[in-house]
């Protein structure tokens, strides 16, 4: 059975609304913060309360147990209020995924297992960079995802431009830049220095977020090249840090 949304005017008139494509992204996410009640209840079953809690617009998603955000998720989290001893129960029967102490060996060995040569060649060859540079390697603990980290330590402040991810990703941390990048003018230029690199497109919204791009879309030496010269920039501006 087909549903349809209609629309009385001043004049008593009706009229059937056209479903269309949002206009944004951006858009969408505002109105679902703004108006939670438009979200579908139905898949929560006939008799269920189909009432609505938004918890956050975007919400940090850590990749282990209590530990920090690591990626984030960037639509409405809700949740069906009266439904608490159900989701207590389906909680408590859940298996928990254990935590895993990812390595250089383990990290690469499932890197080639799941991506292309070249794009392996694209992680070792910031992995060597960043080594050379002199920046300390963070291996994550994800249980499912192997990522690391490089790392610049500095005056008892950690700076970090990007993570490197075994599903064949890099993803710029510009949500926890800091200074001389914790403006958004500095951000702006690191940002444009980054979508000259063939294969990188940064959305302007991202520059509090972490956006990711395909290791496969930097995987020629160019790119490689031109992301080491905007890591090694972004390394002497913050070297250079009064």
């Amino acid at each position: 059975m087909s549903r349809s949304i209609f629309l009385i005017d001043h004049s008593g008139e009706l009229t059937e609304l056209q479903e269309q494509p949002y206009d944004t992204e951006a858009l969408l996410q505002r109105l679902l913060a703004d108006y939670p009640g438009v979200l579908s209840g139905d898949s929560a079953g006939s008799d269920a309360a189909r009432r609505w809690l938004l918890v956050r617009r975007e919400i940090d998603v850590p990749d282990v147990l209590d530990g920090g955000g690591r990626w984030s998720v960037d639509h409405l989290v809700p949740t069906v209020v009266g439904q608490t001893a159900e989701a207590q129960r389906r909680k408590s029967t859940s298996p928990r995924a254990a935590a895993r102490q990812w390595d250089e060996a383990s990290f690469f060995e499932e890197l080639e297992r799941t991506s292309s040569p070249q794009v392996v060649w694209t992680a070792r060859a910031l992995l060597n960079r960043a080594r050379q540079q002199g920046c300390r390697i963070w291996w994550g603990k994800g249980s499912l995802l192997g990522s690391f980290f490089p790392i610049l330590d500095k005056d008892g402040v950690n700076h970090q431009l990007f993570a490197v991810w075994s599903s064949g990703y890099i993803e710029f941390q510009f949500q926890y830049l800091k200074a001389p990048f914790s403006n958004d003018i500095r951000r702006q230029e690191l940002m444009d220095r980054l979508n000259a690199i063939p294969g990188v497109s940064i959305p302007l919204d991202a520059r509090r977020r972490r956006p990711s791009v395909p290791l496969a879309n930097l995987a020629n030496e160019q790119a490689v090249n031109h992301l080491i010269a905007v890591f090694d920039w972004w390394l002497a501006e913050t070297h250079a840090q009064a």
